[in-house]
């Protein structure tokens, strides 16, 4: 039950919480902030270059978007990188805290590094080869095995 507790806050928390209005009245407020500051922590460190899948095996050696997919690919869709981007984005909205922020824009980068010119997007892996018709080549230095 106490887990169960602590989820609702933190879902509380994200979901309708809004910058310094955080109610630290709610026994599981401390905790539930916690939980997020772990859960952001592992999600980055399981990241590849701020992208994100869908699902991920417990070991971490599988993973699937719409399929089984690398270790070193990403997914543009929903519930892939697009949409851990914006749960960081309304963490940092909600908590302030530079970190998410941080998170949201990683996100952002690897979304950016992928698009077309045309503005769409099409299978990609962070850390492979450019294809034809990739956006601008702008200056990506800090995503560091990027080709």
């Amino acid at each position: 039950m106490r887990g169960l507790a602590l989820l609702g806050t933190l879902l509380m928390i994200v979901a309708f919480g809004t910058a310094g209005e955080i109610r630290y009245t709610d026994p599981f407020a401390g905790e539930a902030l916690k939980a997020l500051e772990r859960a952001t922590e592992f999600l980055r460190s399981i990241s590849t270059h701020g992208g994100y899948l869908w699902k991920y095996s417990e070991d971490l050696k599988e993973r699937w978007g719409e399929g089984k997919a690398s270790q070193t690919q990403i997914w543009v869709q929903p519930p892939g990188t697009p949409s851990v981007g914006m749960i960081f984005l309304r963490a940092y909205e909600v908590t302030g805290d530079k970190r998410y922020l941080e998170a949201a824009k990683e996100a952002g980068d690897a979304l950016a590094w992928g698009q077309l010119e045309s503005g769409g997007w099409t299978y990609y892996r962070p850390d492979g080869p450019r294809r034809r018709r990739w956006r601008g080549d702008a200056d990506r230095s800090h995503l560091a095995s990027v080709g």
